[in-house]
């Protein structure tokens, strides 16, 4: 990415952008497909808040869908609107799909590895080969000759989806009032989360990768990180991506607790090894359960990840509740003997189901600390697969 649109775009604070002042013309409280970006012909959904201020820096929360996905259809499966009484934008890029004629189809992938390159032949066994691509757009640079042995693991274009992303974020930057931005996304969405995160530390408030991790050989911690908060959230029977890493369906993925890991030892949280701690959503009908590395250094950042049953593409009806309460920073309220209550009940129990149970009295601590539980659904949601 060239230093100069580095340059234009804000880190994660609430400082004004040049949008702030200016009155907007697109539609409120409704999705709308945005124009292309003054950098290329790609678009994305958009909704912003019926209470929307101009004079006032509103939370920007980016949401990258998974393989196969399109933009309008998780816009609606991930209403993070519904989970707050804030003022909030929200914006669903697109991925690219360009197989070849006559070719494999891959779906609508993120170039996860680098910005241009999806393929890293260390990444894959020949027993994924029947799900890797060489699109158009990749055969043409050269980085593969065909589909399948010849692809080098590649799935998705080899356009330049971090640039298209970042222009994204800088166009809405100048069309509206943004202050803090978070990011999420599913699946291969997840890991082009972890990607953008490491690549751009300083930008985000919040990171929230969903059943999603990097590929092993690219966890990729930069020396330095900011004041940025991540918190994962993972199915424990993915077969897909599964939590523990290494090969699935031929892929080869690093682990969520050495992903994890490194980012809380890189922000100098106070743990080593996530232990349990009480949140207001655990247990559940998935019986979601999470972990903590403590605060980190600076006490504004924290690392979190939390675990639910199901298979990939499986997704907690409390799941945004528990975003917005992250997101809104209530993990600064827990308490050293609420963490230890937890690890106590965690260890006492022996299951899941234990645990819930046993972290009651630690959720009862905390109800008169949230404030978002409208817009939760009584039943499970199943998301896009891939």
């Amino acid at each position: 990415m060239k230093l100069l649109l580095l340059s234009l775009l804000l880190p994660n604070t609430l400082a004004r952008s040049a949008g702030c002042g200016k009155a907007t013309s697109q539609p409120l409280d409704s999705y709308f497909s945005s124009s292309p970006t003054s950098a290329s012909d790609r678009s994305w959904v958009e909704r912003i808040s019926g209470v929307y201020d101009y004079n006032t820096p509103t939370p920007l929360v980016v949401y990258l869908h998974g393989q196969y996905g399109k933009a309008e259809t998780v816009a609606r499966e991930m209403p993070f609107h519904k989970h707050t009484y804030n003022s909030i934008i929200q914006a669903f890029p697109q991925g690219l799909d360009d197989a070849a004629q006559g070719g494999s189809d891959c779906g609508t992938g993120w170039n996860v590895i680098d910005s241009q390159n999806s393929h890293d032949a260390s990444t894959c066994s020949a027993k994924a080969s029947s799900n890797t691509c060489c699109y158009k757009s990749c055969l043409d640079a050269g980085v593969c000759t065909a589909d399948g042995d010849g692809a080098n693991c590649g799935w998705a274009t080899c356009y330049d989806d971090t640039e298209f992303i970042m222009n994204m974020i800088k166009q809405l930057q100048e069309e509206l009032c943004v202050g803090d931005i978070y990011l999420a996304g599913g699946s291969n969405g997840g890991m082009m989360t972890h990607g953008l995160y490491a690549k751009y530390p300083t930008m985000f408030k919040n990171v929230m990768p969903i059943y999603g991790l990097p590929l092993s050989g690219h966890l990729n911690v930069p020396p330095e990180v900011a004041a940025t908060s991540i918190l994962e959230l993972h199915d424990r029977s993915d077969t897909v991506i599964p939590w523990a890493g290494g090969e699935a369906g031929g892929w080869s993925y690093e682990s969520g607790e050495a992903v994890l890991g490194e980012w809380a030892k890189g922000k100098g949280c106070e743990h080593d090894v996530a232990v349990a701690v009480s949140t207001p959503y655990d247990g559940g009908a998935k019986h979601l359960a999470c972990f903590w590395y403590g605060k980190c250094e600076g006490g504004d950042a924290a690392v979190m990840y939390c675990l639910y049953d199901g298979g990939h593409g499986s997704f907690p009806a409390e799941g945004l509740d528990l975003a917005w309460w992250f997101f809104d920073s209530k993990w600064k309220f827990l308490s050293a003997e609420e963490t230890e209550a937890a690890e106590e009940a965690a260890g006492g129990a022996g299951n899941v189901v234990g645990l819930a149970l046993a972290c009651v009295a630690c959720v009862a601590l905390l109800a008169g600390l949230v404030m978002r539980r409208s817009g939760s659904k009584s039943e499970e949601r199943e998301l896009l697969k891939y």
